[in-house]
This record gives structure tokens, sequence and C-alpha cells, in this order.
């Protein structure tokens, strides 16, 4: 787990969320980017996930419009991109213990 912190800290992102799924661990980070990145080219909001279970597996970083889905309060956004983060992790357990790669 220290890499993982490192890596979020290098990334300007801090831990959220874990969710405890048959698969395995969902860890979950948010940071917030106010200039435009290489990966992204305008201010953003950064969710990682990364799966954990004897041992990290894999993890992806989502990226989000700061100004996206401006209808919803500040709470309510922070939670969509959240659940996007779970339902893309969720989606990639899946496939593996589909694969058969997870058991």
């Amino acid at each position: 787990m220290p890499e993982y912190l490192g890596f979020l800290q290098k990334m300007g992102m801090r831990p959220e969320l874990k969710v405890q799924t048959p698969g395995g661990e969902i860890l979950i980070a948010e940071g917030f980017e106010p200039l435009p990145t290489q990966e992204y080219p305008k201010p953003h909001y950064k969710v990682a996930w990364a799966v954990l279970r004897s041992k990290f597996d894999l993890g992806r970083i989502l990226y989000f419009d700061a100004d996206h889905n401006a209808e919803y309060d500040a709470g309510s956004r922070k939670k969509t991109r959240i659940k996007a983060a779970i339902t893309d992790a969720t989606g990639f357990i899946q496939e593996n213990m589909r694969a058969g790669r997870y058991v």
C-alpha cells in the first residue's frame, strides 16, 4: 500500500474511499488540476481506482472537466465522479472473473 499512497501523492491525489467487492477491494482517490496538462487540455478532476487483491493488480485514472455536470452542486458532482470510477473498476473486475483471471 505504501507504493500506492506514494503514487497518489506524486499525482496530487488523496484517498477517498474503499469498496469491498467479491473480486477484490477497490481503492478510489481524487485530485484536481487547475491547469492544463499533457494528459488533459483544460482544468480537470482526476479520479483514480486501483484493485487490491492479494497485491495491487491494476488501476486507471479517469479525467473529468472541471465544469462537468454544472447543474449539480459540488457534492453531487463529486459523487458522480466516484460512482463512475467504481463502475469502471467493477467492470474491470467482472471481465477478469469471466476470463478466469480472477477466481
